[in-house]
């Protein structure tokens, strides 16, 4: 992300993650950076829950979705590309 290249943006739909969540499902985020893999999960209903809470942000220009700043580094999610604003931690192996 230009500015700030230590976070991805990621924009998630509402529906889709309300209905991951009504299945018990999870999000799985990958970022690849100099050819290293960065990958986190975390349950739907954790993901949700925490948007919510948190009072993440909405694009509601088409699809409504939130909008999710990662660190990479840390599989944190904010709600922006600053590290103020934490929504919560992402789980990796």
């Amino acid at each position: 992300m230009s500015g700030n290249p230590d976070f991805w943006r990621a924009d998630v739909s509402i529906e889709r993650l309300e209905k991951a969540a009504a299945q018990y499902g999870a999000f799985v985020f990958v970022f690849l950076k100099d050819r290293v893999t960065h990958a986190y999960g975390i349950s739907a209903c954790e993901l949700l829950y925490a948007c919510r809470e948190q009072g993440v942000s909405v694009n509601s220009g088409g699809t409504p979705r939130y909008q999710l700043y990662i660190l990479y580094k840390t599989g944190e999610i904010f709600k922006s590309a600053s590290r103020s604003n934490f929504v919560v931690k992402l789980h990796s192996n």
